[in-house]
């Protein structure tokens, strides 16, 4: 509904242009996919991956609420794969052992931020009571 009134349109016309909810998150999470910059093609795989981390803080920043949702989308957009296809291709060269320690801590940074954003949430609740 706040989608439609941010659009000017009534909620039941979005479904003439996606099949469902699902659509609509899926596309919400495809345009934050391709606010972050791809990594340089080139450069070495941890500048790549720390530009690439900055880049994702920033975007995350702008729309908190996409941090619970970025990874549970099942139908992923062309920005999102193009996304994940550039880091992953960024990596190359990158010791095995380096991969599994960046996969750890990238895990380890997402469920922070999500712990922060549910904290924030609890503190917006609280205040408006």
């Amino acid at each position: 509904r706040n989608l439609a009134q941010a659009l000017g349109v009534e909620a039941m016309s979005l479904y003439h242009h996606v099949r469902n909810k699902s659509d609509i998150l899926d596309g919400m999470i495809d345009q934050v996919f391709g606010e972050i910059p791809l990594p340089e093609p080139g450069i070495p795989w941890r500048a790549a991956m720390e530009a690439r981390a900055h880049a994702a803080r920033s975007a995350l920043r702008r729309h908190p609420w996409a941090v619970g949702l970025m990874e549970s989308r099942s139908a992923p957009g062309l920005r999102t794969l193009r996304h994940h296809d550039a880091n992953v291709t960024s990596l190359n060269g990158a010791p095995s052992c380096s991969i599994a320690a960046l996969t750890r801590a990238t895990m380890a940074a997402v469920r922070s931020v999500k712990r922060a954003c549910n904290a924030g949430r609890v503190l917006q609740m609280l205040k408006r009571r």
